[in-house]
């Protein structure tokens, strides 16, 4: 199973547990464990409390699993000399956050939100598609 999941695997870890010191057989049952104990909290294990089976598990729907799409800018950080690389701040309020359609190849998503962010020193604001700075009252934009 660790090595299905590659580097993936100490993601399930946290510091306490120490992967480090466990051996194989030993860092193989805390995996089967903590994917047994998620299966039954997400309720996709189709056994009752004493091992019998239970009811079957139900079709996933695509609409369940499909990601969550969000449009928002390359940058994490400020691109200006100036700011060092500071980070950039959400610029929108939750409830102001605009919601589109989104066409990606063929399928179409409703709602999805577009994401905007702005440097606290610089006051450039950064878009998914350009960026927009003031320099001294004057606005400018790159794309």
């Amino acid at each position: 199973m660790e090595e299905r999941l590659d580097k993936d695997a100490d993601k399930l870890f946290q510091k306490s547990e120490k992967k480090h010191m466990l051996n194989a057989n030993q860092v193989q049952n805390a995996i089967g464990i903590k994917l047994d104990s998620l299966s039954k909290l997400l309720k996709l294990y189709p056994y009752d409390a004493h091992g019998q089976p239970g009811q079957m598990l139900k079709p996933v729907s695509e609409k369940d699993i499909e990601p969550v799409h969000v449009i928002c800018p390359a940058s994490m950080q400020c691109q200006t000399m100036s700011c060092n690389q500071r980070s950039i701040h959400m610029d929108t309020r939750d409830r102001d956050v605009p919601r589109v359609t989104f066409i990606k190849g063929t399928k179409i998503y409703d709602r999805v939100h577009v994401l905007s962010g702005k440097c606290t020193t610089c006051e450039t604001k950064y878009y998914a598609d350009h960026e927009s700075s003031q320099h001294n009252g004057v606005q400018g934009g790159r794309t």
